[in-house]
């Protein structure tokens, strides 16, 4: 223990200059180092495991406070930017595993509450993170941080996956995505939160075991994971409140071999689910059932292939099958409070308008509409038909995803502002639907505005129908053209010449 604590503390440190008597120093160090262990830890908890360990030097109480802690940070470029990497970065790395190794070992059995590990730099041997693990799940850890770069399979402990202490497992293996080996039998009673990011799921049985047998879990993410003879992913939790799935990778084969576009299907029940958020394949069949709680939806689809950018170009039937997965996520969001939306789905209803002809006028009961778009002129008036949907909308937040481009073959019309030609107002009066009476809108807000016609025609469309519309905010973007000035200037005159359906409407411009 002597070793690891000499070797530690032999890094240089600057001499501070004593601005009190020695009898002061004394007695500050002294009413520190009377304070309770526990709280003694608490003050170390924020430093990484070497800047505790130096804390040995202090005195005698602190000698041994930090084999301890109960609060373990192992950061690797932490632990470089210190100057532990004489030899190179390779043998800096050597010297970080081996403090890990003699921390672990020569703290004993004392309880540890958070263990984290992040190791994002060189590939290492798995071996020693079970090892790590094992050690900690004997120590009846809590919280469980791991964010490593492995190249090869990762197989934690078996007493990891029944632990009754843990609270919180989160997991990143790396941009190579191993495979993350799950035993037989699994079972995390006190598991809170559960994020799992970067890795390979091989195994349908075992990945289900893991995802429902958390009795208590309120909040899981599953982000850039692999789906590797995976067809079906059950996340059934009762106490689930906060859901995240992101960009979740097809195995090659199974994608061949299924002749469908994605062959993992997954299911989501849990009816205390508030928050979900989603992005993912748009055609990956998703089933969700018993969210009677759910509040907020954040839904950004995309298309495989990269089709995105060339959606006008695909067949119409291939644009229907597209415009029916959209229905029938919209339909299983009909009923929550707050839904955020794509520019994707968006296009979706520009190249099939008549998807939604079949849905009920009043359908949704959204009071809060977030929307993500570039705002070209076919993502307006797609806008303009989901609003006729959208009938208790009370707040809409409009966020302009990318530049308008002032010209584009793709459109008729681009940016026409500054020429103010009558052609211009004639076209987008004739486009844009009439039977759209927004009775319950009260607040709108616009993001990353250009000032561009077309934010210039919607908000047109926007005063004129809006029955009780008290406030817009309109914020402008960072990326605002060279005659930024003059620009927001025209804007402003115009907007302010606009009929307005209400009488007390506030236009705020920041």
């Amino acid at each position: 223990m002597e070793a690891i604590e000499s070797k530690i503390c032999s890094v240089p440190s600057k001499k501070l200059k004593p601005f009190k008597s020695e009898k002061a120093v004394e007695s500050t160090a002294d009413r520190i180092s009377a304070l309770p262990k526990a709280v003694l830890h608490y003050i170390l908890s924020f430093l990484d495991v070497r800047s505790a360990v130096q804390t040995s030097m202090l005195s005698k109480r602190w000698r041994y406070i930090w084999t301890t802690l109960p609060y373990l940070n192992f950061d690797h470029i932490l632990f470089l930017a210190y100057g532990w990497n004489w030899g190179g970065e390779n043998l800096g790395m050597d010297q970080f595993l081996d403090l890990i190794d003699r921390v672990l070992f020569l703290r004993g059995g004392s309880h540890i509450q958070k263990f984290r590990l992040y190791c994002i730099r060189n590939y290492f041997d798995t071996g020693r993170l079970h090892t790590w693990t094992l050690v900690a799940a004997r120590c009846n850890v809590e919280e469980v941080d791991i964010r490593v770069s492995a190249k090869e399979a990762v197989e934690l402990p078996h007493c990891l996956y029944i632990s009754e202490s843990m609270s919180v497992l989160k997991l990143n293996l790396g941009s190579k995505r191993p495979k993350l080996v799950l035993p037989s039998s699994m079972g995390l009673p006190n598991l809170k939160i559960l994020h799992l990011c970067s890795l390979c799921f091989v195994d349908d049985e075992l990945t289900n075991k893991l995802l429902c047998n958390c009795p208590l879990l309120e909040s899981l993410i599953i982000r850039y994971c692999t789906l590797k003879n995976v067809e079906n992913l059950k996340i059934s939790a009762p106490r689930l409140k906060n859901l995240v799935i992101e960009t979740c990778f097809e195995d090659s084969e199974v994608y061949e071999e299924s002749g469908r576009s994605f062959s993992c299907k997954i299911n989501v029940s849990a009816p205390n689910l508030i928050s979900f958020k989603c992005r993912d394949h748009l055609k990956r069949e998703y089933t969700l059932e018993n969210l009677y709680s759910l509040v907020n939806a954040d839904i950004d689809m995309y298309l495989e292939e990269d089709y995105d950018n060339e959606l006008l170009k695909l067949p119409h039937k291939r644009k229907e099958e597209y415009a029916q997965c959209m229905i029938k996520w919209l339909t299983g969001l009909s009923n929550i409070k707050a839904l955020t939306l794509s520019d994707l789905l968006l296009k979706i209803v520009a190249e099939v308008p008549d998807v939604l002809e079949n849905l009920p006028t009043s359908f949704f009961k959204s009071k809060y509409l977030k929307l993500k778009s570039g705002l070209s002129k076919d993502s307006i008036i797609a806008i303009c038909y989901l609003l006729k949907h959208f009938t208790d909308i009370e707040t809409l937040v409009l966020e302009i995803t990318k530049r308008v481009c002032r010209w584009h073959p793709m459109y008729q019309y681009g940016d026409e502002t500054e020429s103010n030609l009558p052609v211009i107002r004639a076209y987008w009066e004739a486009e844009l639907p009439e039977k759209c009476t927004l009775n319950h809108l009260k607040s709108v807000e616009i993001q990353n505005l250009l000032g561009y016609v077309n934010e210039l025609m919607f908000l047109k469309f926007l005063l004129k129908r809006a029955m009780v519309l008290q406030k817009i905010v309109i914020n402008t973007s960072k990326t605002w053209p060279q005659d930024r000035e003059e620009r927001l200037m025209k804007f402003r005159k115009e907007l302010q010449t606009f009929p307005q359906a209400s009488s007390s409407v506030t236009i705020l411009f920041i």
